[in-house]
């Protein structure tokens, strides 16, 4: 907010069978590493409902956009 930057990051994530995020990347930068970071991290600390397959769970991708505004 300091800086009043704003933007939007794609990110790719896996989440386990158990909810968790096991790995995550940028698909593409909001332009501004801190919010990319800040970005990453707080989808890495996050649980997730796993995808199940044939009613067991399984690790899936998925993908979502991150929106920095300031309102």
């Amino acid at each position: 907010m300091r800086y009043e930057e704003t933007g939007s990051i794609r990110l790719a994530f896996l989440v386990d069978e158990e909810g968790n995020v096991k790995r995550a990347r940028k698909l593409k930068s909001s332009g501004y590493s801190e919010l990319d970071n800040a970005a990453l991290l707080a989808v890495a600390a996050s649980k997730f409902t796993p995808a199940e397959q044939d009613g067991k769970r399984v690790a899936s991708w998925l993908v979502m956009e991150y929106v920095w505004s300031l309102e």
